[in-house]
């Protein structure tokens, strides 16, 4: 209004170039997707499906998927085989595939497989662990190193691989740790080490050993069954392992609570070898049986029991017309007692010589001497067919 000309912003632009930085570019910074290499390794891994998600998580590169989490796998939704299937991808790809790496079952790549650092950060010699930090689930295996001692370390990170493997021995768990940590391994020979590793079991409170039953039987460890209902975010994912648990679980909402863990669990709570154990266990008069089947499976017995007999075959065999086709309604005339149809074809079917049933299994015959000729007209039937009434 006052008839000042302002530049403009394309002006402005060219003035201060030399002064200030770059201005803001939304192009260039929307273009930046993740890279056609990892939607190749996807691809080999047959995990085409993750690449959406892995985008939104920020992954741009092969280098970002050693950044990959299995907590953030476990939310996704991928089962163990391909959560194991991921990380075995992702080490191969990255050079990372020896060193015993593929043992340790879904867990990712982690600086605990590698020498350790000469210099790391100790926490203040008279700090003391706070009752939550201890009561939390077990530690990543990349915050392990350098959190402590070994003996701090050890029983978190076995616990991490007990979640995946289920109960180990000693000597089984000791050389895994070996592997997955050669840092904390070092200084102990291979006498010293399971001892020590046994030792950091029995006194890390959230982990159970339990002492082999004859001589030469190992310590076996295990994750205690307080734990797995605790505030944790991790889970077993081995079937079972939450079989054994929830077959010792007191209460129907406990069942329900387990099946809301994770997939393996649901898939555990909702079978019929946890639900026919409990309710036994907590109702031993009761039945899932239908007792209308029962009584007529029973009644069926008392049956086929009576027909048993020389008696019936000869009342079958005298009082009806041999070698003729007769109905169902004729036999059980014959007979001096009451019976069902399924009863008396079972009968039958067990006389092969004497009794002959139609190919279209509506008609029967009966014959008292089949050795003597007696088969002339139904002599092409069959035998009787026990499962057919």
């Amino acid at each position: 209004r006052s008839g000042v000309a302002f530049p403009s912003s394309a002006a402005r632009t060219r003035q201060g170039a030399g002064a200030g930085p770059a201005p803001f570019e939304p192009q260039k910074m929307a273009g930046k997707r993740i890279g056609e290499s990892v939607m190749k390794l996807l691809g080999e891994m047959s995990l085409e499906s993750l690449g959406p998600k892995l985008e939104a998580l920020g992954v741009r590169s092969l280098q970002d998927l050693s950044l990959v989490d299995d907590a953030d796998l476990v939310r996704w939704g991928l089962s163990t085989i391909e959560r194991r299937r991921f990380f075995a991808g992702v080490r191969g790809a990255l050079g990372d595939a020896g060193g015993g790496g593929g043992e340790l079952g879904f867990l990712p790549p982690s600086a605990l497989t590698q020498a350790a650092p000469a210099a790391k950060k100790q926490g203040a010699p008279g700090q003391r662990k706070t009752r939550d930090a201890a009561a939390m689930g077990p530690a990543r295996l990349d915050e392990l190193l350098g959190r402590g001692s070994a003996e701090y370390q050890l029983p978190r990170l076995a616990e991490r691989m007990l979640a995946a493997t289920g109960p180990l021995e000693i000597p089984e768990l000791a050389s895994r740790l070996s592997r997955a940590a050669p840092a904390l391994a070092q200084g102990y020979d291979a006498t010293q080490w399971p001892q020590f590793v046994e030792a950091a079991m029995r006194g890390y409170p959230r982990l159970k050993v339990e002492d082999g039953v004859l001589a030469g039987d190992h310590a076996i460890v295990s994750i205690c069954n307080t734990v797995l209902f605790s505030v944790s975010e991790e889970v077993i994912s081995d079937t079972a392992v939450w079989l054994r648990v929830a077959q010792c679980l007191s209460t129907p909402s406990q069942v329900s609570m387990l099946a809301t863990l994770c997939r393996a669990s649901r898939e555990v709570a909702d079978g019929p070898a946890v639900w026919s154990k409990l309710l036994s266990r907590w109702y031993p008069k009761a039945t899932l049986m239908n007792p209308d089947w029962l009584a007529a499976a029973e009644l069926e017995k008392r049956l086929e029991a009576a027909l048993d007999n020389d008696y019936t075959l000869a009342a079958l065999c005298r009082r009806l017309e041999n070698d003729t086709a007769l109905d169902i309604g004729d036999l059980l005339r014959a007979l001096p007692q009451q019976t069902t149809p399924k009863a008396l074809i079972k009968f039958m079917s067990s006389h092969p010589e004497n009794f002959r049933q139609s190919p279209d299994g509506k008609k029967f015959a009966v014959c008292l001497k089949p050795q003597e000729g007696g088969w002339r007209q139904c002599k092409e039937w069959r035998t009787v067919n026990p499962f057919q009434t």
